[in-house]
């Protein structure tokens, strides 16, 4: 049992960035935690006040201010923070700042608006599929959609052994070469998008996603970031 000025140490992990809770669970069971100078367990608490706490011998430390931002990912950049083939990610893109992690992924092709924060409690929240956390795509597809398509989207098909569905979709535009159509899905299965569009016979052309947990990129340029205000943080974090 925790009291109000304790919490337990896989929660203070994330908190301080490290990894998300049950990230911070295999952490501490490697052996890589240490608590006061002992090895930490999964039941032990931490006082953020009182007691040290280190990890590979680093010491972690919980900020007061979690940083939370949005960025515009391009295409053809990685959503991974390094690669060892040498391509561009978005670290290339993002100021230096320590415990910054990705709030999911990105396919290498596809562009759109990413959420990045020091705050592991809050990504563990927006990524979960629990929390039916909503994301808005605009795809572009080959051939004309039709309203039929729109229907089978939102009723969804089984890929793969799991069974995958639309959230919401409506035609943007139509041309019976490339159509345009909007898709909100609330999981983040791999390329679930270009899997729901191919199941309708529509192969993606290109794929952008435009809005995260209610947040759109607005006026953001392609390879820019803005950080969230403390009002839409703490909306993030009522979710």
């Amino acid at each position: 049992m925790t009291s109000p000025e304790t919490m337990r140490i896989n929660r203070y992990l994330a908190r301080c960035g490290v990894a998300s809770r049950r990230k911070s669970d295999d952490i501490i069971v490697a052996g890589r935690v240490m608590l006061n100078g002992t090895l930490a367990k999964l039941s032990d608490a931490v006082d953020p006040q009182k007691d040290s706490v280190t990890v590979d011998g680093k010491p972690v430390r919980l900020e007061q201010k979690q940083t939370t931002l949005i960025f515009y990912k391009p295409r053809s950049v990685l959503s991974a923070m390094i690669d060892d083939r040498g391509r561009k990610t978005v670290a290339d893109f993002l100021p230096k700042i320590t415990g910054l992690a990705p709030a999911g992924r990105l396919d290498y092709d596809v562009s759109g608006i990413m959420l990045f924060s020091t705050d592991g409690e809050l990504i563990q929240k927006v990524t979960h599929p629990s929390f039916q956390v909503p994301k808005v795509y605009t795809a572009e597809v080959l051939r004309e959609v039709t309203i039929e398509d729109i229907f089978a989207l939102q009723k969804g098909f089984m890929i793969d052994g799991h069974f995958c569905t639309a959230h919401a979709a409506q035609i943007l535009s139509i041309d019976d070469r490339i159509s345009t159509i909007s898709i909100t899905m609330t999981e983040g299965r791999k390329r679930e998008v270009k899997l729901l569009c191919e199941a309708i016979g529509h192969a993606v052309v290109s794929l952008k996603r435009v809005e995260f947990a209610g947040l759109a990129l607005g006026g953001l340029h392609a390879g820019k970031h803005r950080i969230l205000s403390d009002k839409e943080y703490e909306i993030l974090k009522a979710l």
